[in-house]
């Protein structure tokens, strides 16, 4: 059906005071090829009405489709651009530049010996940080291209949909184990930091990596860093799941309130295709 064609039955059932937007993109899914039209009114952003062709699709069919251009329409305004911007940051003169400067004065040192196994851990939780960065960069590029064909051809589909869903669980749940990862590592600065204090190994060339230190085990990077795993959930909880499960709370946290508000009854009092209306669901 064309936009013409689906103008001309939004118009029947429009209201008094209503305004009609088709949403730009088609739903095709089992060779049916779905649209949908929203009324709205200005006076309020409450206000949600729906149409959906085909005109005659049965209420199950409507269901399906009303969840799937919810949440397309959700993906596609792309807030995983902030986690990217995030992950994007330069942090050469940060972590990798702590990270590096370490290596290069610590690993190698007698004197730091005793400290050995907190100095390589170091190293290695600051290059499992910079990798989760890389991943999450990656997944970013792959979002956007779907999002590009999506806009480009016109249509999406429950394939292109649900790539969405879990490149944005794998991106959320990247960034939690990754947060875990920089809360253990200002654990094992604070070890690196006691050490070098207590044996005065803060002169010369150590100066740097000592003072360096010292803001990594300050009270507000910790506090930062527990804020936002915070932000994910219940931490304890979360910490002990694997990574699948990760992915699967965070798609499922993500779109929990959809599925609470938008709920059946919704849906039954909202579309107005007459099937939907006559159903007992």
């Amino acid at each position: 059906m064309t936009n013409g064609s689906i103008n001309q039955l939004a118009e029947k059932h429009k209201k008094f005071m209503e305004q009609i937007a088709i949403f730009p993109y088609e739903y095709h899914k089992n060779n049916r090829v779905y649209q949908r039209v929203h009324f709205y009114r200005f006076t309020t952003k409450l206000y949600w009405n729906f149409l959906f062709t085909p005109y005659d699709l049965s209420y199950k069919e409507a269901k399906e489709a009303f969840y799937s251009f919810v949440l397309i329409e959700d993906y596609m305004k792309n807030k995983l651009s902030k986690i990217n911007d995030y992950a994007s940051k330069d942090y050469s003169t940060g972590y990798f530049g702590y990270r590096n400067d370490i290596h290069m004065r610590l690993v190698n040192d007698p004197e730091f010996i005793p400290v050995s196994e907190e100095v390589n851990s170091i190293i290695d939780s600051i290059n499992y940080v910079e990798n989760a960065l890389a991943k999450i960069r990656e997944q970013y590029k792959e979002y956007t291209e779907i999002l590009k064909k999506i806009k480009s051809a016109g249509y999406f589909t429950d394939i292109q949909l649900n790539q969405l869903r879990q490149i944005l669980g794998e991106c959320l749940a990247i960034q939690f184990e990754q947060g875990l990862m920089q809360k253990k590592l200002l654990d094992q600065t604070r070890v690196l930091y006691d050490f070098m204090g207590r044996n005065n190994l803060i002169k010369g060339e150590l100066k740097s990596i000592f003072k360096r230190t010292e803001l990594m085990v300050d009270q507000n990077s910790f506090r930062k860093v527990d804020a936002s795993l915070h932000k994910f959930g219940n931490i304890e909880v979360l910490k002990e799941k694997s990574h699948d499960e990760l992915v699967k709370i965070q798609i499922d946290e993500y779109e929990r309130d959809y599925y609470r508000a938008l709920n059946e009854d919704f849906i039954k009092r909202r579309v107005r295709n007459p099937e939907v209306q006559s159903s007992n669901g």
